[in-house]
Formats: structure tokens, sequence, C-alpha cells
């Protein structure tokens, strides 16, 4: 699937690195959306890069915010069960947060707590909206 950009932003996000991730409940421990996902297949058609590339057979695996410390240019997308009622400082409340790169540059965003990551052509498109959309209201990489 290739997306034309047709004057909606998309080529100024081109080339940025992200990662989707879903908030287990658990404290720093989260379930990351993998290069063989359908939103990896999504935010390649976007031009972007992803985080974690290496999958498992799943399309999904587990990384803790200590793994988020050497990705200097990532954005996140973070999905929780709470929903945006409940303020993203209060979602990323561990110590090792304020290290992690993507948030000290203010590069995570909560998504739709009901958005798929996986699903048949609506959940994709609207996935491949939710990211265009929170990805253009960051701050710029660099």
């Amino acid at each position: 699937m290739e997306f034309a950009d047709e004057g909606l932003g998309w080529s100024k996000i081109s080339g940025q690195v992200i990662a989707v991730q879903h908030n287990l409940g658990l404290p720093d421990r989260y379930w990351a959306y993998t290069g063989n996902s359908t939103a990896a297949g999504l935010a390649r058609s976007l031009g972007l890069d992803w985080w974690p590339g290496k999958p498992p057979r799943e399309g999904a695996r587990y990384v803790t915010s200590a793994d988020l410390l050497a990705q200097r240019d990532l954005s996140v997308l973070f999905v929780t069960a709470t929903g945006r009622d409940v303020p993203l400082d209060a979602k990323l409340d561990s110590p090792v947060w304020r290290y992690v790169p993507a948030r000290r540059a203010h590069r995570i965003a909560l998504v739709e707590r009901n958005i798929r990551g996986f699903g048949g052509p609506m959940s994709a498109l609207k996935l491949a909206d939710v990211m265009t959309d929170t990805l253009l209201a960051l701050p710029s990489v660099r």
C-alpha cells in the first residue's frame, strides 16, 4: 500500500523513526509492535522507519523504558487502557522515563486506546490517519 502525500504533510514526517507501544499495566513493561506488524507496514508506506525492527513471529515484543534509552531520534505513539483523562506524566512515572530521549524531546504522544494495530482495511486506514496526525503534531526531530 502506498499513500500519496496530496498536501497532507506526510513528506514532513518521512524518515522519522517511530514505535507504537501498549501499556500493559506493569511498571516499565510495554508491548511494542515489531517490523512485521500491520502498524510497521503502514509506517513504511508513509516513509517512516520502525522500532523495534527485529520481529518475533507474533508481530510484537515486550520492551521496557530502559530499551528506549538508546533510541535517540525515536517518536513513541503510546496506547494505554486508561485513555486521555490520565495525563501522560502519570503513565510515565518511573525514574527511567525522565532519561528517555523521546520524552525529553516531547516526542511521546497518547493515541486512542481503541486503535487497532492489526485487523482489516478500515483498521489500517484509521491507524494510518492517527499515526500521521499524531506525528505532525509532535515537535520535529532535531
